[in-house]
């Protein structure tokens, strides 16, 4: 059984993992940050999956039984509606925001080849500790 302790974290280091990942072009694009964005995300992280299954639940019960579409629709919609109620409350938060200039393309380059570089140093790392 998964606690809740353990599924916090997990979410949390996935948000963290993909936060790592896609900051650098967010700094690029939009040239600013939200200190938000790691709670934000572990809000609604873990709801993506259970909105894209019952999702795809609605369409196909659709076209079998549209009174247990009907059901499921309105429990997709109060997911949606709380996934669009945390977007809403901290994305106008104007208080917690940084501003970056532009960062010239060269430097996220680097970045990304120092993080390619980190992922394998940690699998060759992980397959020597397996194999000892």
């Amino acid at each position: 059984m998964i606690s809740l302790t353990s599924l916090l974290k997990e979410s949390f280091l996935l948000c963290l993992s993909a936060l790592i990942m896609v900051l650098p072009l967010t700094f690029y694009y939009f040239h600013e940050f939200s200190f938000f964005t790691p709670l934000t995300n572990v809000l609604i992280v873990p709801l993506v999956p259970l909105i894209i299954i019952l999702s795809l639940l609605v369409i196909i019960l659709s076209f079998i039984c549209y009174p247990l579409t009907f059901l499921l629709s309105w429990f997709l919609k109060l997911l949606l509606d709380y996934f669009l109620f945390v977007i809403n409350v901290f994305g106008n938060l104007k208080i917690a925001r940084i501003f970056i200039a532009q960062i010239p393309l060269s430097i996220l380059i680097i970045y990304y080849f120092l993080v390619f570089l980190f992922i394998i140093y940690q699998q060759k790392q992980i397959k020597f500790t397996v194999y000892e």
